[in-house]
Formats: structure tokens, sequence, C-alpha cells
């Protein structure tokens, strides 16, 4: 997996540079993305090492509920 990030990370570079805009604006997306990847999977982990896990299934049954609301209203597209 490691591979196909570093793959997708030099294409994109690739890309931003074929575009003109430079080497500084893509490191910095890439740095920032890296470190919001990182955040949204160690906060929840952080949560869940000191508490307990019946937090998380009224969270998630929740908003699984609402975003079948929001398709069976139309508001969303329903992907199959």
């Amino acid at each position: 997996m490691l591979e196909a990030v570093a793959l997708g990370t030099a294409r994109g570079l690739t890309e931003c540079l074929g575009l003109g805009l430079g080497v500084a604006p893509a490191l910095l997306a890439t740095l920032l993305a890296a470190a919001g990847g990182y955040a949204s999977i160690a906060g929840p982990l952080r949560f869940l090492a000191h508490h307990s896990t019946l937090a998380s299934v009224p969270y998630g049954v929740g908003l699984g509920s609402g975003v079948r609301l929001l398709a069976a209203a139309g508001a969303v597209a329903a992907i199959p």
C-alpha cells in the first residue's frame, strides 16, 4: 500500500509541475493531506483506546440513518 501512496504522490507532483504550479505548492498540499489523513485515523483510535465503543455505536447508527434519509429524500445521490 505504501508503494501506491508513493506512486500517487509522484504522479500528482508531476501533474502539478506540468501545469506550472511549482514544487512548493505540491509539497505543501501533500504534507497537509498526509496530516489530515493521519489525524482522521489517529483521533478516533486514540478516543477508542480510552473510551468504550458504546459511544461510537449511536454515532455510526445516527450517521448511517441520516445518510439513508438524505438519499431517500433525493438530497444526495445513492451509489449502488
